[in-house]
C-alpha cells in the first residue's frame, strides 16, 4: 500500500508559531521587568521636580504602584491648611491704641496719685483754716485777694459767726495797708483775751506783729504776757510786743518775762524782744 507525503506530522510545532510566541512572551517580559524598576510609579510622576511641584501646590503625589489613575482629580488631597502665627510685638491691632507695659502702668499710677494730692493740697488751702494753722500767717496780696477788705472787716465785726472765721478775716487783714481800725482792733483784742481756745489767742497776738501798729493793742498783750495760763499765749505776746518798746511799761513787763517766766520759751522770747531795743 503506497503512503503519500502529509502535510501535518504528528508532534511539531509549525516554525513560524513558535517564532511568534516567543517575540510575544519577550516582549511582556521587557515591560514587566521596566515597571517593576520604576517601584510601579506612573511614568509621567518619575521626575522628581514634578512630585515637587504637586507637593508646593498642597496636592498629594500618587501612591506608589497606582499608576496614572492615582493623579485623576477625584484622587487628588489639598493638604491640611497650617496656621501661620505671628511674631509677638506690643504693637497693637489697626485701630486701636498700643497697650500699655508694666512700666508706663507705674509711672500713670504715680501720675495720678500725684494728681489727687495736688488737688487736696489746693481744697485744704482754699477751706476755713483752723487755729493754730500755719497757712493762717500767710501773705494775702491785695490783688490776689478774693474778698475785699472791707468785706473782710465785716466778718471779723460780726459777732455771729464763729471765732475761727472771725480769727480769719484777722490774719489777712494783717497783710491789707487800710485793714486795720479801732473797731477792728477792739474786736480782735476780745478774741485774744476771751477766747476758751489758747491756740486762737495765740494767733490772735501772732497776726497782731504786723508792719502796722496800734497802740490799742499793748495793754491787753501785756494782760496776756503776765497772766495768760498758756505758755504759747504769752510768747507770741511776747514776741509783738518788741515792736512797742517805747511805750511805758513794756520793757518792764518784758524784763519781768525774762527773769520769772516759768517757761523756757517765754524767757527766750521775752529776752529776743528786748534786744530789739539796743
Amino acid at each position: 500500500m503506497n503512503s503519500y507525503p502529509s502535510n501535518h506530522s504528528s508532534g511539531r510545532t509549525n516554525p513560524l508559531v513558535a517564532a511568534a510566541i516567543l517575540g510575544l512572551g519577550g516582549l511582556a517580559l521587557f515591560f514587566w521587568l521596566d515597571r517593576s524598576a520604576d517601584g510601579g510609579a506612573d511614568p509621567v510622576l518619575r521626575e522628581p521636580g514634578q512630585l515637587g511641584e504637586l507637593e508646593e501646590m498642597g496636592l498629594d503625589p500618587p501612591a506608589p504602584g497606582r499608576g496614572r489613575a492615582s493623579t485623576a482629580p477625584a484622587e487628588l488631597k489639598l493638604a491640611a491648611p497650617q496656621t501661620v502665627r505671628a511674631p509677638a510685638t506690643n504693637e497693637a491691632p489697626a485701630g486701636e491704641p498700643p497697650a500699655a507695659s508694666g512700666f508706663e502702668e507705674q509711672v500713670l499710677a504715680r501720675m495720678e496719685a500725684l494728681e489727687q494730692r495736688l488737688n487736696a493740697l489746693e481744697e485744704r488751702e482754699d477751706s476755713v483754716l483752723m487755729p493754730g494753722d500755719d497757712l493762717l500767717a500767710r501773705s494775702l496780696a491785695p490783688e490776689e485777694a478774693e474778698i475785699s477788705t472791707q468785706d473782710l472787716q465785716r466778718s471779723l465785726l460780726d459777732v455771729s459767726l464763729g471765732e475761727v472765721e472771725r480769727a480769719e478775716a484777722w490774719s489777712e487783714l494783717r497783710y491789707r495797708d487800710d485793714g486795720w481800725d479801732d473797731a477792728v482792733v477792739l474786736e480782735a483784742i476780745q478774741l485774744g483775751l476771751n477766747s476758751s481756745d489758747p491756740n486762737l489767742r495765740a494767733d490772735i497776738w501772732r497776726n497782731a506783729d504786723s508792719d502796722k501798729t496800734n497802740d490799742l493793742l499793748v495793754d491787753p498783750m501785756l494782760q496776756s504776757l503776765a497772766n495768760d495760763p498758756d505758755a504759747g499765749v504769752r510768747e507770741e505776746a511776747a514776741e509783738t510786743l518788741g515792736a512797742y518798746l517805747v511805750h511805758p511799761g513794756v520793757t518792764w513787763a518784758l524784763e519781768q518775762a525774762r527773769q520769772h517766766d516759768v517757761d523756757g520759751d517765754v524767757r527766750v522770747q521775752a529776752a529776743e524782744s528786748l534786744n530789739k531795743g539796743g
